[in-house]
Formats: structure tokens, sequence, C-alpha cells
């Protein structure tokens, strides 16, 4: 195996921290912070330590792909707070005591954190932190960070961000309006058939942004939708199933098929090279973000008369599933078509009634009323 090139004053920074002067851990503190600025923000950290194993260069590479983009940006401000804390402290960030990081994050909770956030926080530095003198256990194991984040749950609690949702009714009765297609303006069409692929594929935005023209193909009047991109929820030995959605004859104004084939024919001329299937209405025509996909459907939900005060887009995965599970579809076609591998996370953060009105009450005293 060959080593990792690094430099010395790198792999004197992960040396053992053992007898290491506070001036010592400072300086160790201080140049961590300095190599920050020449490597990716949250990577860098786990690198560091993995460069003290004397793992080959191609391995670590490899190691430090592991965490999504996502899960970086996320990361990132966390860790170069604690790269701060540390230096203040005169402390070592790559190996410190369990003391330390409830300090740190005793810190941040009188910033007015709250218990996700702190969650966050806590992962981020467990990602490469290694606690002094008790290597076999994980940061997010140990029992006084458990009981600190019990505490912090308790006082701060990070309760579900919808207790019901919307009736799909709505957005589907507002689709309905627009048609023709063929008069619908791009930006119209574009809208109505983010819409419908959100509603009827009960797929995330970042789902639809990835839809590729390449991945979708009509057969026997149904529309097949398959990602060759990973997912949020692709992970090893699981990845988002075909998706297929069948035409609508019975009302040609909310059947996707037809929306479909005319926007590929419409922007057929206009996407070039490029085979993301949802592409900008201006010039140059490229193909959207996830930002705009989501205020393609924050439009037609304002319109429809969707709370969007209340509802973000992101919202029509739960209005969708939801309506599918009181419509008495199978738990397993739900969790299927979603991309879902339990149905606990269905049932706990999307299954929601459309109102807040219970059946519970009337039922009992209906009963009364019988007996």
């Amino acid at each position: 195996m060959v080593p990792a090139a690094a430099a010395p004053s790198r792999r004197s920074l992960l040396s053992s921290t053992k007898n290491r002067t506070p001036v010592e851990a400072a300086e160790r503190s201080e140049a961590a912070t300095s190599l920050d600025q020449d490597e990716d923000g949250c990577v860098q950290f786990v690198r560091q330590c993995l460069h003290g194993r004397e793992l080959s260069a191609d391995t670590i590479n490899i190691i430090c792909g592991s965490w999504r983009e996502s899960t970086k940006r996320q990361y990132r401000g966390y860790q170069q707070k604690w790269l701060q804390f540390c230096c203040e402290k005169q402390s070592d960030p790559f190996n410190a005591d369990i003391n330390l990081v409830l300090d740190f994050l005793t810190e941040l909770y009188k910033k007015n954190l709250g218990y996700s956030a702190l969650n966050t926080a806590r992962s981020s530095l467990s990602s490469f932190l290694s606690l002094s003198g008790q290597s076999n256990t994980k940061l997010g194991d140990h029992f006084l960070v458990k009981r600190f984040m019990k505490g912090v749950f308790l006082s701060r609690p990070t309760l579900p961000k919808y207790q019901f949702t919307w009736d799909v009714n709505k957005v589907l009765g507002f689709l309905k309006t627009l048609s023709p297609v063929q008069d619908l303006s791009l930006l119209d069409l574009s809208k109505k058939l983010a819409m419908l692929f959100a509603l009827l594929s009960g797929q995330r935005k970042q789902s639809l942004h990835l839809l590729d023209v390449r991945n979708v193909s009509v057969r026997d009047d149904m529309l097949i939708i398959r990602y060759g991109d990973l997912l949020k929820q692709s992970k090893p030995g699981h990845h988002l199933d075909e998706i297929c959605i069948a035409a609508y004859p019975n009302d040609v104004d909310l059947c996707i098929v037809n929306v479909y084939m005319e926007y590929v024919q419409r922007t057929m001329k206009l996407r070039g090279s490029g085979s993301r299937l949802f592409i900008s209405t201006q010039k140059p025509h490229n193909s959207v973000s996830v930002d705009t996909i989501g205020r393609w459907i924050k439009g037609i939900m304002k319109s429809a008369g969707i709370d969007i005060k209340c509802f973000a887009p992101h919202s029509t995965r739960s209005a969708a599933t939801s309506a599918a599970a009181n419509a008495k579809l199978s738990v397993d076609t739900i969790l299927r078509t979603a991309g879902w591998t339990s149905d606990n996370t269905f049932r706990k953060f999307y299954n929601k009634p459309v109102n807040l009105c219970s059946d519970f009450s009337n039922a009992l005293l209906d009963s009364f009323h019988k007996a």
C-alpha cells in the first residue's frame, strides 16, 4: 500500500495528543484552521484524521467522497465553529474529551439553536472527532451526549412541520382549467407538468429536477420513468424502482401522458444537447434548478387556493401520498412509488389528514345515539 502523500506539518498535527501542552494544542488548532482554506471545509477534517492512519491517498479520497454535497454543506458551518471554539480553549480539535464537546454544544444552545440544528452539529463532529480515552465509543453513543440531546428536545422540541395536509382535489381542479395544453404558454405548460409529476409520482423536487428525457418513455398508453442518478433515498442495495403512470383517457386535461407529449414536442428544438426534462422558459433554455421547480409548484399551489404561508412545495409529497392512502391504495404500492423502504417514514412524517377534524369524536357520539 502506498502511503498518502502529506506534508510533515500535517503529520505533526495528527500525532498523538498525549502530554500535549495547552500551547501545543492551540498551535495545532490554529494550523487546522489555516488548512481549512486549502481544502473542502467539511472533508478536510476527515482527511487529516485518516492521514494519521497511514492509509493510501486513493483510499482516503474514496472515504472522503462518502458524504453527499448536501451533507457537506450542512456540516461545514458547525465544523468551522468547532475549530474556533477549540482555538479559544487552546484545545486539540481532533481529539477532545467529552466535557469539551458538551461545552461546545451548550454554547450553540445558548445561541438559541434548536434540537434539529444541535443534532446536525453533533453529527458533524462525529464525522471526524475521536473522544480522548474512549476510542471505542462513538460520540453520538456516549450516554452524556444522549442525555444532553434529550434535554434539548424537551426544552426546545422539534415537532412535525405539518399536522395536516391540503386537499389535492383543489390543485387538480385548477390544473384542469389550464387547458387545452396546446394553447398554454411554455411557462404554464411547464408548471402544469411539474405539478402533475409531483402529485402522480409522489416524488421530491430533486427527483423532478433529475428527470431525463432519455429515461422517460411512453409505451402502451403509459409513462415509464427511470432514474440514472442518485436520489436522496438511494443507498446500497436500494434505488427507486421504475415509476409507471398510466394515461387517463377519462380526462385528457389531467392526463400526464398528454401533457408530457405536448411539452416534449414544444421543447424539442429548444433544449439543444441537454437531456434534462425541465428547461428554462427563457433563453438560452438551460435545464432549470431545483429552486425553479419549487417556485413553479408553489405558484400552482397559490393559484389553486392552497395556503403557501403554511405549506411549502415539498408538501406535495405528503398531500399526494396521504390522498392515495385515503383512497385505500395499498401501503406497499405507496412505499414503492414514493421510494420508501419502511412504512414508518410514511406514517410518521407524510400520512396526514386533510384537516384536523377527527372522526374519533363523531364515532364515539354516534355509538351513544345508536345504543
